[in-house]
């Protein structure tokens, strides 16, 4: 929330420190020394070289609870990176499926605890109505080049960008 107050001067942003999910409650969540592996993952803080600053208490909705709570519409553009917790984030969307032109999601490739894999996420989204458009980051975080991660972006079939 610090790190973003200068954004908060601009009337257009509003900021909202919940996180996204498949349930409406409070969780546990912790906070890496690095800002690129937080985690509602209770397993996390036994991963070897990792350093877990604290944990928090964070409330937790579904997209779809966050939505009708503020009185928003439904974004045309989504985009959904969990740490691995995406397809949760899916589960409590339902709304948003056939309205919101473009979603763009994280997949697992060779990151086997997470999921999240390349094929559960393209076939889920394919289910829901939506094809994969393009392929916008591949994560290939260590020497040897695997590819870790990817980020998809689909858009609903039969969209004007096709």
């Amino acid at each position: 929330e610090k790190s973003i107050q200068d954004l908060a001067l601009d009337f257009r942003i509003k900021f909202y420190p919940i996180c996204i999910g498949n349930q409406n409650s409070i969780l546990e969540f912790t906070i890496n020394q690095s800002d690129d592996s937080s985690s509602f993952r209770p397993s996390d803080s036994k991963i070897k070289g990792y350093e877990f600053k604290e944990r928090v208490k964070v409330q937790m909705k579904t997209l779809d609870t966050f939505l009708k709570d503020e009185n928003l519409p439904i974004p045309e553009l989504i985009k959904i990176d969990a740490e691995g917790l995406d397809l949760e984030v899916l589960e409590g969307a339902s709304s948003i499926f056939g309205v919101a032109e473009c979603i763009l999601v994280e997949a697992s490739v060779h990151q086997k605890a997470f999921p999240n894999s390349l094929l559960r996420i393209m076939n889920i989204m394919d289910e829901k109505g939506y094809e994969i458009f393009d392929f916008t980051d591949l994560n290939r975080p260590f020497a040897n080049g695997l590819l870790w991660l990817v980020e998809l972006m689909f858009i609903k079939k039969g969209s004007r960008f096709v």
